[in-house]
């Protein structure tokens, strides 16, 4: 025995049968049908969402879970599906909110180990609290083009949970994506690339100095908690590589307007290279340096000086600037000095030559 619903009549009692409306409105085409373990919502004569008898939901048409669609290399069958035809950015999910006190919409994925609906269990380190699967067909499945996953990063406790953020993108030629970006527990972010370069970058609450490293370099990695770190930027702003190396492009095929450097001799002997110290509020470190200072350099070689605007800590602009120095490009002045005093030097050398000789 089942309800049924008619707009015209009321509600009376009927037996329902797979496949006919149960609860029925004033249109027989549209009510809630009660089959063999199962119940279907229909309207206009097609089902919308279905109840299955394995608890699924399946919405927007679907009368089977499909069953083609992967995460990662995995073949899953999620439990709940939504699906819909719309040509157009209407087909979505919104969750929008509406609080006096700011309160904003929560989506939640969480995993608790056990297979006890409703129980606590501890989850151990390594396990996803979930993904969001971002997958295209491919002509036969709907495989994966990018994750967002969120995972334990270490051993939990009840008063502690490190948790980790990776992105995972499929590269060209494959079906399986690799995790390109992490976020660990402590701020690290490790970024992979196919080449087999990986680097990590961070922000970090310790003061200046040499034992930590806000940035790394590394080569031969096969993911993004490995290789053999090559370049490291230390809190205190020290570049470290393992070689000592520091090039830049300067093929011939490159430039154009190619002639010998002016003579730097002049400026050189016209620059002022100071001993000073950072402002202790400034937050760096306050022992002594030697370097020009950009005001007084900026009156000798202009064009080794530059501005930064300063902003504020929402990132506006203040209307104040910090100058910089172009250091490379005062070595290289410093090396055409360097060879007109050799020129010079060797001229000395010949006439005093000259001179020692005639006597």
């Amino acid at each position: 025995m089942a309800l049924s619903l008619n707009g015209s009549t009321g509600v009376s009692g009927v037996d329902g049968s797979a496949g006919t409306p149960a609860v029925q409105g004033a249109d027989s085409n549209t009510g809630i049908s009660f089959g063999t373990d199962e119940v279907s919502i229909n309207t206009g004569g097609t089902t919308r969402a279905n109840f299955d008898s394995s608890g699924r939901m399946l919405v927007g048409g679907l009368t089977s879970p499909r069953t083609n669609i992967y995460k990662s290399g995995t073949n899953i069958t999620p439990f709940n599906q939504i699906e819909t035809v719309v040509n157009g950015y209407n087909n979505g999910l919104s969750l929008i909110n509406y609080s006096a006190s700011g309160y904003d919409p929560v989506l939640t994925l969480g995993l608790s180990k056990t297979n006890t609906q409703g129980a606590n269990a501890i989850i151990a380190a390594g396990n996803d609290y979930g993904a969001i699967n971002f997958v295209g067909n491919t002509g036969t499945d709907f495989r994966t083009g990018v994750y967002l996953q969120a995972s334990c990063d270490s051993t939990p406790s009840s008063t502690s949970l490190p948790s980790r953020l990776s992105i995972g993108i499929t590269a060209s030629g494959s079906l399986t994506p690799t995790e390109r970006m992490r976020i660990a527990n402590n701020g690290v972010v490790g970024v992979f690339s196919a080449s087999g370069v990986d680097g990590f970058a961070s922000r970090t609450a310790q003061s200046a100095g040499t034992g930590v490293a806000v940035i790394l370099g590394k080569h031969s990695a096969s993911s993004t908690t490995d290789g053999t770190t090559s370049f490291l930027v230390y809190s205190n702003g020290n570049a470290q590589n393992t070689n000592g190396s520091y090039t830049q492009i300067s093929d011939a095929k490159l430039k154009e307007n190619i002639v010998d450097a002016n003579s730097q001799w002049d400026d050189l002997k016209a620059i002022r290279i100071r001993n000073w110290n950072f402002k202790e509020e400034t937050g760096h470190e306050t022992f002594r340096q030697i370097g020009p200072i950009a005001q007084e350099l900026e009156q000798v070689c202009p064009g080794l000086v530059f501005d930064t605007p300063d902003r504020d800590e929402d990132g506006n602009e203040t209307g104040e600037v910090t100058k910089g120095v172009n250091q490379s490009i005062l070595y290289m002045k410093a090396v055409k000095a360097l060879q007109e005093a050799m020129e010079r030097i060797e001229s000395l050398e010949t006439r005093l030559a000259a001179l020692e000789g005639g006597n």
